[in-house]
């Protein structure tokens, strides 16, 4: 061989394999690591992302099938349901999906196939998997709305070359992956089967446990650099999203008051007018033998607005706003409702202060409420005035609850845990946040999907209990018998819950009613791993 070979084949060996054979061994160390720690730090994403209830990129659904109690002669009624985080299930120790596939609850021979996706918006994502699939079934359920600003703000990261800076200092990446990703998963299951190389590529990147230790430090740094000044200026400068630098001392977070916005007026208008159209787009396309539901989406109008965005004040005039605030909700904590309402009327018009208003006037009248009542009237008016709306916007399930059209079904949860609770606590039992449902909600959703899909359902839901466990016993008059969750699901259902709720405390200016929901999973996680299974 000549000396020119040898050296090409040096070159070869030290441009690919050497850097391969690295990264070999290092994987090998992280592996020794972390079986000998068992440090979630080593974890590989799989793992991550299976501790946490979250789907791998190419995961697509769930399957959910009836037991042997119905017979098995008649072919099983096949529903799909699509929707984010809360029709996933997420932090919660059943799905209403979960639910509908069970036949002591549902008295039929359902196989429910579940598309949710955590994160995922309705318009321009699930409504794409929902076309992809709905000729293979005969029902399709939707329950979404939580993750429409997410949408809007994906389709201008697609068209921006640097990252989508929030008020908040989080960061969305520039690009269309998220696009890619969802035809990637839409192929899969339109085929039924990946590509095989980037499935194969797929499976490394899972299960590689230095990747995604390095993917995660990345994120730090990333993050870390988020907060000079400088770096933000360039971003937002380059990216033309504003027409002058953040100012660190105004806009770091947390608060209750930001000076940009997280989406225009424009965005959020269009959220609601796509959400619309892509219904009736779906509801062109059904077959005369199909069933579209459409479900309104509960959300927790007792939690406090995420943001408010103000403009054109001083910094002392925002500094006064940010001090008001926090004392209203230190004595909305404390119970003291006379200083709220005086300390509250310092506050500009907007969010927050229609929130403390709606707190003050549910002290003063009692929670008996129902949906023409004024106190919740005042709390939804709050929902739609925040400035971050992750929940959904009351515009969305008032269309929802006036859609009619001969082949969709149009069930409404919203208004059932509306007009039965008779305490805050008793409504905050039908969540274990500001939006996720617990097991108690998920089961009422469900109820409503039967019950609006069989006109024979006899439902149980007057006699039924539901724990913070997720079993449902019924009352004695009900010939169905207890169902039991998952004592899995359950763990994994709380873990969720508490991370979720101790991420939101460190990026929330107040805690409340964080903590409450905190001490509440806590005591029930705790109940539950002693109850014996």
């Amino acid at each position: 061989m000549s000396l020119t070979k040898k050296n090409l084949l040096m070159y070869c060996i030290v441009i690919f394999v050497l850097p391969l054979v690295i990264l070999l061994v290092l994987e090998v160390v992280w592996v020794i690591i972390y079986y000998t720690t068992g440090s979630k730090y080593f974890e590989n994403r799989s793992e991550s992302y299976n501790r946490k209830s979250i789907p791998l990129a190419m995961e697509v659904r769930k399957e959910f099938k009836s037991g042997g109690s119905v017979s098995k002669d008649a072919k099983p009624k096949k529903v799909a349901v699509f929707g984010g985080s809360s029709a996933a299930g997420y932090a919660s120790p059943t799905s209403f999906a979960k639910l509908l596939s069970n036949n002591d609850l549902s008295g039929k021979n359902l196989e429910v196939h579940n598309y949710a996706r955590p994160g995922s918006p309705f318009v321009g994502f699930q409504a794409e998997m929902l076309k992809a699939v709905m000729s293979d079934y005969d029902v399709l359920v939707v329950y979404a709305g939580h993750n429409e600003i997410w949408q809007q703000i994906y389709f201008r990261a697609s068209k921006s070359f640097w990252p989508i800076t929030l008020p908040t200092g989080n960061t969305v990446s520039s690009g269309s992956s998220r696009y890619d990703m969802l035809e990637q998963r839409i192929r899969c299951v339109s085929a039924q089967k990946c590509d095989p190389v980037l499935e194969g590529l797929s499976w490394i990147v899972d299960k590689s446990r230095f990747y995604w230790f390095v993917d995660r430090l990345i994120i730090i740094v990333n993050n870390f650099l988020l907060t000079l000044d400088i770096y933000n200026a360039l971003i937002l400068f380059i990216d033309n999203e504003v027409v002058k630098p953040i100012k660190k001392s105004y806009e770091q977070a947390p608060r209750f008051f930001y000076e940009r916005t997280f989406i225009t007026p424009v965005e959020r208008q269009q959220l609601v007018d796509q959400y619309k159209e892509t219904i009736q787009e779906i509801v062109g396309r059904l077959r005369d033998n199909q069933v579209l539901i459409l479900s309104t989406v509960l959300a927790n109008d007792m939690f406090p607005p995420l943001a408010e965005v103000i403009t054109n004040k001083s910094a002392v005039e925002v500094s006064l706003y940010e001090d008001a605030a926090k004392k209203s909700y230190s004595s909305l904590v404390a119970g003291d409702y006379f200083a709220l309402q005086e300390i509250s009327q310092r506050l500009p018009s907007g969010a927050h202060k229609t929130y403390l208003e709606a707190m003050a006037c549910l002290h003063e009248k009692g929670f008996k409420i129902s949906e023409s009542d004024e106190c919740l009237a005042v709390a939804k008016e709050a929902r739609r005035l925040d400035k971050f709306p992750v929940r959904v916007v009351p515009e969305i399930n008032s269309f929802i609850r006036s859609y009619n059209n001969e082949h969709v079904i149009v069930v409404d949860p919203e208004k059932i845990i509306e007009e039965t609770p008779e305490s805050l606590e008793d409504y905050h039992s039908y969540f274990v946040d500001f939006q996720h449902p617990s097991a108690k909600g998920h089961f009422v959703i469900s109820d409503a999907i039967l019950a609006g899909l069989f006109s024979d359902y006899q439902s149980p839901r007057s006699a039924a209990i539901v724990d913070d466990c997720g079993n449902i016993t019924f009352g004695s008059e009900s010939p169905r018998p207890s169902i039991e969750s998952d004592p899995k699901l359950q763990t994994i259902g709380f873990s969720i819950n508490i991370d979720w709720l101790f991420r939101y405390i460190l990026e929330q200016p107040s805690s409340y009613p964080y903590e409450f929901f905190i001490e509440r999973a806590s005591k029930a996680q705790d109940f539950c791993e002693k109850i014996p299974h």
